[in-house]
Order: C-alpha cells, then structure tokens, then sequence
C-alpha cells in the first residue's frame, strides 16, 4: 500500500500535502490521490517523493494490514496535539499492529489469550475510587494491597497488546483503543518509567470500566486519573507505610520517626511500588496523612538536595513489551521465517534478533 506508507512518512516529516507537492513539483491534488491509491506514480515520481522524505524507497512498500480494524480511542483533553499529530499518532499505531499481526499470521493466528471485555467493570455506585481501583486489580488478579509489578508483562499475559511508540510529542502520554475487537494501549516510549506505569494504568481504567453516558469527557479522566492512582498505591498501603507506620518503625522497616519521613525512605517508597514523588505526595494528601510534612519534603528534595526542577530522574527500571519480540523468536526457532526477516518486523539488526533468538 504505496498511498498509507507516503501518508505516513509525510506525517512523520511533520509535512503539508501542499509542502511536499511543492518540494516534488507536483500539486496537492496528485499527492491527495497517491495517498489514497487512486493514482499511480511514475517511478520518478516516487524517487522524488522518497528524496524529499528521507526514506528508501522499499519503505513505500511496507505491508499495512487491511483487514484489520481499529477503534482508536480519544486523545487526552490536555494533549494539545496538531490534526497532523492525532493523524501521525493513529497511523504509528495501526503500522506497528501491521508489523505485529504480519507474524501472528504466520504462526497461525490463534496464539493470543482471549482479552477482556471493554467497558465491563460496573463502577462503584458511591464513585469511590478506591473500591473501583480493588475492582480493577481483581480483574487483572492481583492483591487488593501491595506493590504491583511489571505491568506491562501483567497486561500482555492477559491478552492486552502494549506498544511504545517512538514520538518526539512531548504533550502525548497515552493512548488506548481496539484492533479487531481486543484492547490496545500505546504510550510514548521516553515517558519516565513511573509516568509510564500511571499513564498506562489510567489508560486501563478507561479502558475497563463502564462508563455511563451522563459523564463528561472531563469527569471520566479525572475519575481515571483518582483510579489509577490508587490502584498504583492504595490507601490501606499509604496508611501503612506513611501513617501507622511512622509511628511504630514499621511498613516497610524504615524506622521512621513520628512525625518525619526522609527524602530517603520516600525514594525507597516510590522505587517499591513504582510511583513518582509526586504521586506519593498526591496519595498522602488524599489519604490524609501528614498534610505539611511530605509535601515540603518533597519540595526540599527537589529544589534543594537534587537540584530537580520540573521532570524527577527515574527511580525504577524501564518496562518494556516483550510478546513481539517473543512470537518473533518462536518463528525463528521453529522456522516459521529466517533472522532477516524477523529482524523486519522488529526494526531490529540481523544480530541483535540472533542475539535474542539464541543467545549470545
């Protein structure tokens, strides 16, 4: 598909049709119809449209998975994107499922676990976040306390598709919807590892609940955003760790004094459970718990000790989807396809698939 590929590599150059018609001496009209596979091009039309898009011209002829449909999901209210990045977002999107389904194809389609139903949690009549964020780890079977571990790893077992998409976007977080009826989330791949965990958990929320018709736009996310985090952190774990167990040297065996918590038992918090400080300082303010103290901490950590103005430096390790390179490898070994053209789909080298395939 000549026409998706040129429209996706034009997005990708941050391009008007009528500034890419100029830079190939052709008219917006042409372009419009090469996109839309109403046209052919000459080959020197496509060479001048490579030329000016800094591509090879094998990249027009990338396979776009036509039978494959998507319901994408809305953009965050406070996003801020241009037309041309929603569009660039959705076409990065649908491109990597091609590459994905590409080898699900060839080993024989039916290797996924049956994902769970969208829009299926009943929200708590009460609108409490709390219970419904119990309700959402249940559904993902996991403790109602506690820290939770590789999300991501959590979410492919379940069936759920998680993709990292290389953007330069720094107003885009996140971004849920379907392919062929079975959930997708994809998230901005240089977001903090913790931004990352909570962006992804609010995009579960929204994807899992069923959310009545008389909420806005507005109040959806905001009751997501109240989800997510205590799914990440819950209350009983907030009164645990900064609450009771300030006073008794207890939680997590830090010997916090009464009424003071270290810049040094926060960080050893948020590396437990895979917040950011600022989420802890979110949750212990929800929760009540030392409304003066932590908050000023923070502050002091940031500003004073650390030298942190707006972004805090990662905590924890980066999480990464692993179920594509996996049915890549499993092709490999049992022949499906050569490294070469494993290496394809991954946008990876030839060694570093045999590297991962077998070792070495």
């Amino acid at each position: 598909m000549l026409g998706k590929s040129l429209r996706y590599h034009r997005l990708k150059s941050n391009l008007f049709k009528r500034q890419l018609a100029a830079m190939t001496h052709s008219t917006v009209r042409w372009i419009t119809c090469y996109e839309q596979d109403t046209r052919i091009p000459s080959m020197e039309t496509i060479e001048a449209l490579a030329a000016a898009l800094h591509v090879q011209i094998s990249d027009f002829l990338a396979v776009w998975d036509e039978t494959l449909v998507f319901t994408h999901g809305p953009f965050r209210r406070g996003d801020r994107l241009t037309r041309r990045q929603q569009d660039y977002i959705r076409d990065t999107i649908e491109e990597h499922m091609s590459r994905f389904h590409q080898i699900l194809s060839i080993l024989g389609g039916a290797l996924l676990p049956e994902a769970p139903a969208c829009h299926a949690l009943p929200l708590s009549p009460s609108g409490d976040a709390e219970e419904d964020a119990k309700a959402l780890r249940h559904s993902l079977f996991l403790p109602v306390e506690g820290p939770v571990g590789n999300l991501i790893a959590r979410l492919e077992d379940m069936g759920i598709l998680v993709c990292l998409l290389p953007l330069g976007y720094s107003a885009f977080s996140e971004m849920r919807g379907l392919v062929n009826g079975r959930h997708y989330i994809a998230l901005r791949d240089n977001l903090p590892p913790e931004h990352m965990r909570s962006s992804l958990a609010r995009a579960l929320s929204q994807l899992r609940f069923a959310w009545p018709d008389s909420l806005t736009d507005s109040a959806i996310e905001e009751r997501a955003d109240a989800i997510s985090s205590a799914f990440l952190f819950p209350r009983e774990d907030v009164e645990r760790v900064l609450g009771m167990g300030m006073g008794m040297g207890m939680g997590m065996g830090m010997g916090m004094g009464q009424h003071t918590i270290s810049p040094q038992d926060m960080e050893r918090i948020c590396q437990e459970y895979g917040i950011s400080l600022a989420l802890l300082e979110l949750r212990a303010a929800q929760c009540g718990i030392a409304p003066d103290h932590v908050p000023k901490a923070l502050d002091r950590t940031r500003s004073e000790e650390r030298g942190w103005n707006r972004n805090e430096p990662a905590q924890i390790p980066r999480e990464e989807p692993l179920l594509f390179s996996q049915l890549v490898c499993r092709a490999v070994r049992e022949h499906e396809i050569s490294i070469q053209k494993g290496a394809e789909p991954l946008q990876q080298s030839h060694q570093t698939v045999e590297s991962h395939c077998f070792g070495g």
